[in-house]
């Protein structure tokens, strides 16, 4: 199965074109919650399966809800429109968990769901429940580690977060600039891509060259894979699903060799 991660309407439309594609999940940061629904629709349409990806950060003011009045535009009434949902921190999970039903629940990579013990915390946590909860490995773990902890899901393709900057920089230091995308340099030279998420007021600073592990899957036990796009435009989406673009400079992280 194949997952891919969008944050603009270039990267969705090239996504449902793609026939092997078969999860599309929408960043709830890059993307107005009205906006969403209608995303969602466009991928019911394409008989692709849509899964609402949680912004990084939950502010307290997102927890204060009624739940009787809970609508599309708020962070409850949002979650229940999606049977998939993938979190990015443990507040959304104990959110899910406390208020919501029937839902299949990603536990993102930045989750840090390093062994068996930690997987078996929150499916305790869920037992009883009708909450299915999967997990996507770490990029910390080697590919043995990965097999012998069983993953629902691996990242295969992104640009891997380095840092998020719950304050605005943009606007700390200058004014608003809205989803805004720059280039900075880091110690070295090497061009860092830096992206504001205005809808949050936060940003994320991503590493100089993309994860790429699409040649080291053959002896991975995990049969979804994930994509998560960023700055990718419509040309590059294309070649890297079909696997027709070899890029020049990539990581593959620690899949061969380990942390420790």
């Amino acid at each position: 199965m194949i997952s891919v991660s969008v944050e603009n309407r270039e990267q969705l439309e090239t996504v449902l074109s793609v026939d092997e594609v078969n999860e599309v999940i929408i960043c709830r940061d890059s993307f107005l919650d009205d906006e969403i629904i209608n995303i969602k629709k466009d991928i019911e349409a394409k008989n692709k399966k849509p899964v609402l990806n949680l912004e990084e950060v939950t502010r307290y003011k997102d927890f204060n809800y009624n739940k009787n009045l809970s609508t599309e535009k708020d962070l409850i009434g949002i979650i229940n429109s999606f049977d998939k949902i993938m979190i990015n921190n443990i507040d959304q999970f104990f959110l899910i968990l406390n208020n919501v039903t029937n839902k299949d629940l990603y536990f993102n990579y930045n989750m840090h769901i390093y062994n068996k013990s930690s997987k078996e915390f929150y499916k305790k946590l869920v037992k009883g429940t009708s909450i299915n909860i999967k997990f996507i490995a770490p990029i910390e773990l080697n590919k043995y580690e990965i097999n012998e902890i069983e993953y629902d899901g691996i990242i295969v393709y992104s640009y891997i977060k380095m840092m998020i900057s719950k304050n605005c920089i943009y606007k700390n230091f200058d004014r608003c600039r809205k989803n805004q995308i720059d280039i900075i340099k880091d110690r070295y030279d090497n061009n860092v891509i830096f992206k504001s998420y205005c809808k949050f007021c936060y940003n994320k600073i991503f590493n100089t060259i993309p994860l790429d592990i699409r040649t080291e899957l053959s002896n991975i036990n995990i049969k979804n894979y994930i994509y998560f796009f960023t700055v990718e435009n419509r040309k590059e989406i294309y070649d890297i699903i079909s696997h027709n673009r070899d890029l020049a400079k990539k990581t593959k992280g620690h899949i061969i060799k380990s942390v420790i």
